[in-house]
């Protein structure tokens, strides 16, 4: 499992080539992260806020064995899109061959676009009866034809999936 979240690692953030876990205490652990492009390790203050919030996500994915529901909220913050094509990959990985079952909160068209229609639920408040409504993109008939064309993404930029905004209306 360690190796499958050092291989996400490296492959977030090319440059990336190890964490050094140093006992400085009874109870207390330091990590330094190895950097190719550095001549010395960085002490985990001084790395990016995406490096801790992927290790973060990827032990959350990866560290418990066996069968286990994860929740991730808004894990697409501090990431860059090539990290988010990573982290997608790795809840996959997780789910497919770990036996994980993944839930995320997300507002990124970026990681939203990385799975399947079938794979994500719209959830809308609804203005009628003020309940919570979750729906299949892909059980949406208003968009179904405009789900071959188009990322799941860019549809829920466009509102036409959980709207977040009042219609406009003309005055």
């Amino acid at each position: 499992r360690y190796n499958t979240i050092m291989g996400f690692m490296k492959e977030s953030f090319p440059s990336f080539q190890a964490i050094v876990l140093e006992q400085t205490g009874t109870n207390s652990v330091y990590a330094m992260w190895i950097d190719k492009l550095r001549r010395k390790p960085i002490q985990a203050s001084g790395v990016s806020d995406g490096h801790l919030h992927m290790l973060m996500q990827l032990t959350a994915l990866f560290s418990e064995e066996g069968y286990g529901l994860i929740l991730l909220d808004e894990p697409d913050l501090s990431l860059h899109p090539w990290a988010l094509s990573v982290l997608a990959k790795a809840i996959r990985t997780a789910s497919q061959s770990f036996q994980k079952q993944v839930m995320i909160a997300t507002h990124s068209p970026v990681l939203i676009s990385q799975f399947a229609p079938e794979q994500i639920l719209a959830v809308e408040l609804s203005k009628d009866t003020g309940q919570t409504r979750m729906t299949k993109v892909s059980e949406q008939d208003s968009i179904r034809d405009l789900l071959e064309e188009y990322a799941t993404g860019s549809l829920y930029m466009a509102e036409m999936i959980a709207a977040q905004s009042e219609p406009q209306t003309s005055s």
